[in-house]
């Protein structure tokens, strides 16, 4: 299965743009337009303004404008209603010259019938735009609409061949040098460059998409299209992962993951996180394999956008907790699993059968059965807990709500001490540590000769600890005593002291704190982090699970990880 669901996404036309930047003309209409367009994440206002621009259109008997009216209706409503005002477009332009209709229409009124997993209604449009298209001899709006014919039947119909065929058809109109009379040439022939080289992804020719990728970033480069650009080198990242070169394929991902993110891309970045999973998984780290199939499941979750090809990551989870005995867990991702199966079988008929061939479908509903059994062998007892905890979640709620002041001041302290921390190391030179004086001017208030260890031992210790602080070494999983004090070329018991008396705390709290400082300042400063759960957050930070890390922050910071991150969501909303 190849990665054109989620491509398909970042390649929709944007016609409503096309339309904003071609209306220049101050009639009138302009300034309607322009509030339109500039309140973008206002619905209630742009369908007043939809509606001005139609009145006045009418008002007028401006056929053109009329068109355009229709057009804007169609892009605030839901998708019944986009529908019906998409006909009215058509009828409209049908008879017209308009440079931007009714192609436009036709191929938005494919998308949303995609949408509604009416795949045989959206290709008889796009067949629409492509007729009407040739006919008024505009080709590259003929071979935009083949694209689109080529992406449904690889995606929605899984004929992949077919598509290749014609996703070929495009590029070798396009690779003749005449033929880019426009950048938007140049665009289409890009697309048809990765629809070439997805497409032999998916049939595992892995040297043919390898060439097609190579070809697309040399192109893309030339024409300096970033988005295009990095679209190619997650391809190969993921191509490279059938051939097992996991090196090659890792840089590749990480190399166009940061694009993804400052773009909020966010089913590539899904794809990003799931083909690292794969590499983890090939290369036997089962940690960060773990820790990236949680990061699909988290954007699926927030997100509600899932593809074929992603959800194999549910199936390792699904294996890992069985192995590890966490029936609950196991239990957890098996329903999330067989309920995108589920949604798969009615949209993807093709992809669904692959999914029961490989994953034995069927198997994993009785497991899912029997895992519901075994949690219920006391129901009696699952019933006064169930109690229980109804009652202990209402007292927690009304103790909430009498200390929601005091929580939201802690809150505030937290980002207030954050902020002078972050602004303190900004003006300041990292203290170095090869001066012995100045740690030895630390350890004045240390009464050395209790601790019976050396000077020079406690100054060697006191400065591995610095380095391992500094190098944020405690994000690793898995640090015991043990394994610290041996990289800190010590014993446990002198490791021990240390802590206990120059950090004024247990061993795991010294590690805990650690990890929930460096999640506090980094939920602040990169908003991706609050797209997770609790539990890609608690992994990503060190926790071997979400209970752990919840009761590490709670106790560093006096407030639930889930209250501090909503009110951290409400700050940067009103900011």
């Amino acid at each position: 299965m190849g990665s054109k669901s989620f491509i398909l996404i970042l390649f929709s036309l944007t016609f409503s743009m096309s339309f904003a930047q071609k209306e220049v003309k101050k009639d009138g209409y302009d300034e309607l337009r322009k509030l339109f367009f500039d309140n973008a994440n206002n619905k209630s206002k742009q369908k007043v303004y939809a509606k001005a621009f139609l009145d006045k259109a009418k008002k007028e008997n401006n056929n053109n404008k009329i068109i355009r009216g229709y057009y804007l209706h169609s892009l605030v409503n839901e998708k019944d209603k986009a529908l019906i005002y998409l006909d009215s477009v058509i009828q409209y332009s049908i008879n017209t010259d308009d440079e931007n209709f009714p192609n436009s229409a036709y191929c938005e009124k494919a998308f949303i019938l995609e949408s509604q997993f009416k795949y045989k209604e959206a290709l008889q449009n796009y067949l629409l735009a492509e007729k009407y298209a040739m006919s008024k001899k505009r080709i590259d709006d003929y071979y935009v609409a083949r694209y689109y014919v080529a992406i449904t039947k690889s995606e929605s119909l899984g004929e992949t061949k077919e598509a290749l065929n014609i996703y070929k058809e495009i590029f070798n109109h396009y690779k003749k040098g005449d033929a880019f009379k426009t950048d938007y040439s140049k665009t289409i022939y890009q697309k048809a460059i990765f629809g070439i080289a997805d497409s032999y992804k998916a049939l595992k020719s892995t040297d043919s998409a390898t060439y097609y990728n190579k070809l697309g970033y040399r192109e893309t480069k030339k024409a300096n299209n970033e988005q295009f650009l990095n679209l190619f080198i997650l391809n190969e990242g993921a191509n490279q992962i059938l051939t097992k070169n996991y090196r090659t394929a890792s840089d590749s991902i990480k190399k166009a993951l940061p694009f993804l993110k400052r773009n909020n891309d966010k089913a590539n970045i899904m794809a990003s996180y799931y083909y690292l999973g794969q590499i983890n998984q090939g290369q036997g780290n089962t940690n960060e394999a773990l820790k990236n199939f949680i990061k699909v499941d988290s954007i699926h979750q927030k997100e509600k956008i899932m593809f074929p090809e992603l959800i194999g990551g549910y199936h390792y989870l699904i294996s890992y907790y069985k192995k590890t005995g966490n029936n609950k867990k196991q239990l957890e991702y098996l329903t999330k699993y067989i309920s995108i199966d589920s949604a798969f079988q009615q949209s993807h008929n093709n992809m669904y059968k692959l999914l029961v061939k490989e994953y034995d479908i069927p198997h994993l509903f009785k497991e899912k059965e029997a895992l519901i059994e075994s949690l219920k062998d006391n129901n009696s007892l699952f019933l006064i807990i169930s109690i229980i905890l109804i009652i202990a979640v209402l007292g927690l709620l009304y103790y909430q709500y009498r200390l929601k002041k005091i929580y939201k001041e802690r809150f505030q302290k937290i980002i207030i001490d954050t902020q002078k921390k972050i602004t303190i190391n900004d003006n300041k030179t990292q203290p170095t540590l090869e001066k012995k004086d100045t740690v030895l001017k630390e350890t004045k208030t240390i009464k050395s000769k209790e601790l019976n260890i050396a000077k020079d031992v406690e100054v060697r210790i006191l400065k591995s600890l610095k380095e391992f602080e500094r190098q944020k070494k405690y994000l690793k999983q898995g640090i015991t005593l043990q394994s610290l004090a041996k990289d800190c070329n010590t014993n446990t018991v002198y490791l021990s002291k240390i802590i206990n008396s120059y950090k004024e705390k247990k061993f795991s709290d010294y590690i805990n704190d650690l990890r929930i400082d460096q999640c506090v300042l980094e939920l602040q400063q990169d908003s991706e982090f609050l797209k997770y759960t609790i539990e890609a957050i608690a992994t990503d930070f060190g926790f071997n699970n979400e209970d752990t890390f919840s009761i590490a922050f709670q106790k560093r910071m006096k407030l639930k990880p889930s209250f501090f991150i909503n009110e951290l969501k409400k700050m940067k909303e009103s900011a």
